[in-house]
């Protein structure tokens, strides 16, 4: 059975104006419009529309369904018009951690020093809808970053060279040793470099704005030959004094195109700059987060959960499964994402795994048709949906158009 579902989009300051509005069809409000909540999260549950126009809980459809009362997993749509915060999530095993720390420290689950919010862990996907989406994701080799801050430091005319030298130091490299020993020596450094960071200590401060000052006074081809740099130079507009736009420094600068992806597991630290995506995440508030934010930033904790790791850019190919069907599937069994692309012509079928769906519509006109009826859905409308428990049925998309549909998964992830 397949219903539709409704919410109402969040504002926050990063939020765009214009792209949710425009994606639901709707006229903008003016405010920035930042995140559209589907599922059964307590901090912005869905609501059931039955066809008298009543509306009903999604978490109370579920129950009398026979279902979970909740779902594993939150599915939104992300428009973001500046960047959000640099973020990392914990591990299932550190988040029942803290949350038992914490609670033991009788710190209220409202507190703004509160860490974590919930037992569970928070890994996420992003799949772009906007033709770019860029975001920071991951730390890229400690000798990409000390070749970019030589360059700097060879072509400025700089009275302040001495703290970008600073950085060097603390940015070591070991090019002559193991690949193993080489690695640890860069983990140490980047974790090093950010508690200096976050020392908010003068000479850190200072060392932000001598790199700030080199940038803009030396070649006007070295910020637009290194994203880093071009990025660095955006955040300190947007967060003045920040540590988290020399953060950034350290990680893979991505642009995505519509329908390429990104997966975000626990430990990975990332921001999402600017773009509008599909965003589905297991259910969790636990956040620690590392600057472009005035918010709480725990530094302890947060070099406690960080994974100081080279990482190439963590990107998730889709897998296509059929005609017009295309699958994400991450390394955990809270979620999985589903693309539907129909054509007049050309209807798509897949078997969905799992009890609960929740999907959305990002184009044209979409019929789904399921054992027992039918649902009819235009752009900007959202659904869900449950089946038996004893085996997935086939399902029918027809019509023309695009959908994003999220279900809970089958593949065991790490704790």
């Amino acid at each position: 059975m397949f219903v539709k579902i409704v919410n109402s989009p969040r504002e926050y300051a990063w939020g765009s104006i214009t792209a949710i509005p425009e994606l639901m069809g709707l006229e903008p409000t003016g405010k920035p419009q930042a995140e559209l909540w589907l599922g059964t999260h307590p901090g912005s549950p869905s609501a059931v529309v039955h066809e008298d126009g009543s509306e009903e809980p999604l978490a109370r459809w579920l129950v009398e369904s026979g279902n979970a009362e909740e779902l594993p997993f939150l599915f939104k749509i992300l428009a973001a018009a500046h960047p959000l915060s640099l973020q990392v999530h914990p591990s299932r095993k550190q988040a029942r951690l803290g949350f038992t720390r914490e609670t033991q420290l009788g710190i209220p689950l409202t507190a703004p020093n509160r860490n974590y919010k919930d037992q569970e862990h928070k890994p996420e996907i992003i799949i772009a809808l906007s033709d770019t989406f860029d975001a920071l994701c991951g730390f890229r080799s400690i000798a990409r970053v000390r070749d970019d801050l030589l360059r700097v430091i060879q072509s400025a005319a700089s009275p302040d060279l001495a703290l970008l030298e600073k950085a060097l130091l603390l940015l070591r490299d070991a090019p002559e040793a193991s690949p193993e020993e080489r690695e640890r020596v860069a983990q140490e450094a980047r974790q090093e470099f950010i508690v200096w960071l976050f020392s908010h200590s003068a000479e850190a401060e200072d060392f932000m704005r001598a790199l700030e000052a080199a940038l803009r006074g030396g070649e006007s081809s070295l910020v637009e030959e290194y994203p880093n740099f071009k990025t660095f130079l955006h955040l300190r507009e947007e967060y003045p004094e920040d540590p988290g736009a020399a953060v950034s420094l350290l990680l893979n600068r991505v642009t995505l195109t519509a329908g390429e992806s990104l997966y975000l597991p626990a430990g990975n630290m990332h921001a999402y700059l600017h773009g509008l995506g599909v965003e589905v995440m297991a259910s969790s508030d636990n956040v620690l987060r590392g600057g472009l934010t005035t918010k709480h930033v725990d530094t302890e904790e947060l070099v406690n959960i960080l994974d100081f790791s080279t990482l190439d850019t963590p990107r998730l190919t889709g897998e296509g499964e059929h005609p017009g069907v295309m699958r994400w599937v991450p390394d955990v069994s809270d979620f999985q994402v589903w693309g539907i692309e129909t054509l007049k012509d050309r209807p798509a079928r897949v078997q969905l795994p799992g009890s609960s769906a929740v999907g959305f519509v990002t184009r044209g006109e979409i019929t789904i048709n399921y054992s027992g009826g039918s649902v009819s859905l235009q752009r900007g409308e959202s659904f869900a949906g449950i089946q038996s428990l004893s085996g997935a049925e086939e399902i029918e998309f027809e019509g023309d158009g695009q959908a994003f549909v999220a279900t809970t998964g089958v593949v065991s992830g790490a704790e």
